[in-house]
């Protein structure tokens, strides 16, 4: 290999390392990014599980009320018809 044969691969090894350093620039904070976002969606899940407990607890009640408010109207009828 010549002189300048080796002078053309020493540039070319130094680019490519230097494409690496700016690829391992942007890599390394991505990673800690995706962490942080890993960490945020195992809140969300926890938080999304709780919301859906609640909804279901809503639902049951609201079912109770319905049931109670049907009722009622059912014995004000009654009662309306029996006093008149």
């Amino acid at each position: 290999m010549t002189r300048e044969d080796r002078n053309y691969v020493a540039a070319l090894v130094e680019d490519i390392n230097s494409k690496f350093d700016l690829l391992v620039e942007i890599v390394v904070p991505m990673q800690k990014d995706v962490a942080v976002l890993k960490e945020d969606m195992k809140i969300l899940k926890k938080d999304m599980r709780e919301v859906k407990a609640d909804i279901k607890t809503l639902q049951t009640a609201l079912t109770a009320t319905n049931k109670d408010i049907r009722g009622h109207g059912r014995r004000i009828t009654r009662l309306e018809a029996s006093s008149a």
